[in-house]
């Protein structure tokens, strides 16, 4: 009996290292990485004008597509785009709206966080014809 005693009572400190062992065993949760592909929607405009609704649609087998209002009239046009650690690049030409944007050719660039998933210091300049420059600030929907 004293034997089985003597035996339990040494296997405590054991079960206790074990317990504190399995404890501190446990995994950290893995930092979330957002991905930049999906719906951004916000607005884009130069200094001489009023913001307009706009929204980017970033795939991800490289192609992008966008959607805004100028003059009154509805605009969509489509590109690709790149992302270079969290230097966002797209080149885009508009496809349908008032004519005179039509065949426009643009050049978004933008700061992208993936730690945070923001998108931000959005900037486009029109590369043909070289006739605007502006900001845009758009925000993930899903």
């Amino acid at each position: 009996m004293k034997n089985i005693t003597v035996r339990k009572i040494s296997m405590l400190p054991l079960f206790v290292f074990l317990l504190l062992s399995l404890d501190s065993c446990k995994k950290e949760a893995a930092p979330i990485t957002y991905k930049i592909q999906g719906l951004w929607v916000g607005t884009i405009g130069n200094p001489t004008s009023t913001a307009q609704p706009y929204a980017l649609s970033i795939k991800a087998n490289g192609q992008i597509t966008f959607e805004g209002y100028a003059a009154n009239t509805y605009h969509f046009g489509t590109g690709t785009w790149t992302l270079n650690g969290d230097s966002f690049t797209a080149n885009v030409t508009t496809l349908y709206g008032i004519s005179s944007n039509v065949g426009v050719q643009q050049k978004l660039e933008a700061t992208f966080n993936s730690s945070t998933g923001i998108l931000n210091n959005g900037k486009y300049v029109n590369t043909s014809p070289a006739n605007d420059a502006g900001t845009f600030s758009v925000t993930k929907v899903n």
